[in-house]
């Protein structure tokens, strides 16, 4: 029952963080039209490159975000469609790696007004690599969604294995078994498991490899 509630209550916040974004979003965007929009790059975050056809037309807002948010996303985009003001935004969600979607918005991307990483790890290269390139602030409104831990993920014979004989599980004793030259046949007596690895995303790609590379 908790772990429902809990989950409940990731959605609403997941929900209200969104809908924060999009009137921050829709505010810019007309704000801009209003007074004939800022020259150079369009800003990033919630920028104004959504567009709007004739009157009454609705606003297209581009949402880049990480995969792992994907499920509730699509919840919360269905949920705020349902609303009055839900008719005069048309969301995009666009899914992108959160390295790739600050690069593209760098870039130039127009499709994307908001940007929701995976998490803030890769922000402030981001600000600096825009401030650089069009020399103003990318970000006109941030909210965090939520907190997460980063895992690891392993098979339970094996994780048995590694607190046999390390004690517990963690970067240390993991750079610990990366370096046993028999692999697993000096960790758990199990030559048939054959080295120990570790799989990790891409550093420059993706903030759990960034955060795991050296």
């Amino acid at each position: 029952m908790a772990s429902g509630k809990s989950s409940l209550f990731a959605r609403i916040i997941v929900v209200l963080a969104i809908v924060g974004c999009l009137y921050a979003a829709y505010y810019y965007f007309n704000r801009n039209k209003a007074g004939g929009g800022d020259s150079g790059a369009p800003q990033s975050g919630a920028g104004s490159t959504g567009s709007a056809g004739s009157k009454g037309s609705a606003v297209e807002i581009g949402i880049a975000y990480g995969t792992e948010k994907k499920n509730w996303l699509e919840w919360a985009v269905q949920e705020f469609a349902n609303t009055p003001d839900g008719g005069k935004i048309k969301i995009n969600l666009i899914p992108k790696g959160s390295l790739e979607g600050a690069q593209a918005l760098v870039a130039g991307d127009k499709t994307i007004q908001v940007w929701s990483p995976a998490s803030s790890l890769y922000k402030d290269t981001f600000v600096q690599d825009w401030q650089i390139k069009y020399s103003n602030a990318p970000i006109l409104k941030e909210e965090s969604l939520a907190l997460t831990p980063m895992v690891f993920v392993i098979w339970e014979e094996r994780y048995q294995a590694l607190i046999q004989k390390y004690k517990s599980l963690n970067f240390t004793t993991i750079a610990q078994a990366l370096q046993e030259k028999g692999g697993w046949n000096a960790i758990a007596q199990k030559p048939e498991w054959g080295l120990f690895k570790l799989g990790h995303t891409h550093p420059t790609k993706s903030n759990s490899g960034m955060k795991t590379a050296p």
